[in-house]
């Protein structure tokens, strides 16, 4: 037998030991943990030396195949070095992220989608044509951030009470968001300035500097998953209802986070519930579009991204781009948090 025959066995057998232990927290058969902690601790990579843990101390989740009950898994190595796709936490507390695999995407909207708007595109006029990005290897929430998480960051003195504070206030959405209950909705009424408390509240807790808000770019190609449609799941609108709350199905209201189907990623609403803040500065078109932020400091509008509750399906597609005032705060609008590996 060789060496490395030796070597893979004994891993198999160390790994399945723990995924019989850790199967009845993570929500998934001891059979299968086991397949994927075998495979992130032997399987060498396509294209060169893998760079994933070596030993089974970082057991990880595949975000694509796992139910959006089971909570990702807190490791202790850094994300850096776990597959594609797979799923973590890096403390309690802190939000469930999915490792996003580099690659290049086509921006915005093609010259034939229906209902396209004319900033989707990289010059002024009807036949403007798509942006190419490459997109580095990056992390992003699986889910909107939660009111719960939000609440934990104003209890440790970090976030601010504002968003809080609106909803106890005398206008009558407000205290219409107040009956539609908290907890695992996500998070709405903070403003750009607040995401990036919040993730700065994390960083804190996962002792990084690398949390932040999504670019624009970011939030596309996660939205996308792959894919060139008007939707992540395709061109159908029949189909939306499966995968989005919108204008026909949410009730006006907020609802709570990984209610429909993920995209293919295991992304969750990415289309609908709440528009979500990402770092760009608004511009007309996507002429200089890259990868990075547009950020100058005298931006008065910031991109929010992937449509609302109260939108209708037009304004739910992947290529969809809003923009609001980054220091107002509306109730329709939260966000979700990126990560750099």
């Amino acid at each position: 037998m060789k060496a490395q025959d030796v070597v893979a066995g004994a891993a198999s057998a160390v790994v399945g030991a723990l995924a019989l232990f850790l199967a009845p927290y993570c929500g998934v058969s001891a059979a299968a943990e086991t397949t994927r902690i075998v495979s992130a601790v032997t399987e060498p990579t396509s294209d060169g030396p893998d760079q994933r843990p070596t030993t089974a101390e970082a057991p990880f989740l595949d975000a694509r195949t796992t139910p959006a009950s089971t909570r990702a898994p807190v490791i202790t190595v850094d994300p850096a070095t776990l597959p594609d796709f797979a799923l973590f936490r890096e403390c309690e507390g802190c939000p469930d992220m999915v490792v996003i695999a580099t690659g290049t995407f086509l921006m915005g909207s093609p010259a034939n989608e229906p209902s396209r708007v004319e900033d989707e595109r990289a010059v002024a006029g009807r036949f403007g044509e798509q942006v190419s990005v490459n997109v580095p290897r990056f992390a992003i929430s699986r889910f909107e951030t939660t009111w719960s998480e939000w609440n934990a960051c104003v209890t440790d003195g970090t976030c601010d009470q504002g968003p809080i504070d609106a909803l106890e206030s005398e206008r009558q959405w407000a205290r219409d968001a107040i009956g539609w209950g908290l907890e695992r909705r996500p998070v709405i009424l903070v403003d750009w300035n607040d995401a990036g408390a919040f993730a700065g509240w994390v960083n804190g807790r996962s002792s990084t500097r690398a949390y932040r808000r999504p670019t624009e770019a970011e939030w596309e190609y996660a939205a996308r998953a792959g894919t060139t449609t008007r939707w992540s799941f395709g061109d159908a609108e029949n189909q939306l209802g499966q995968y989005a709350w919108f204008s026909e199905n949410a009730n006006r209201r907020t609802q709570p986070v990984g209610g429909k189907e993920a995209n293919p990623w295991g992304l969750f609403d990415m289309h609908g519930n709440v528009s979500e803040w990402v770092e760009d500065c608004s511009r007309v078109n996507l002429s200089e579009q890259s990868a990075a932020a547009f950020s100058p400091p005298d931006c008065f509008s910031r991109v929010l991204r992937g449509g609302a509750f109260f939108n209708s399906p037009q304004f739910l597609r992947s290529a969809f781009r809003d923009a609001g005032s980054p220091g107002y705060r509306f109730s329709y609008v939260g966000f979700r948090l990126a990560r750099a590996l």
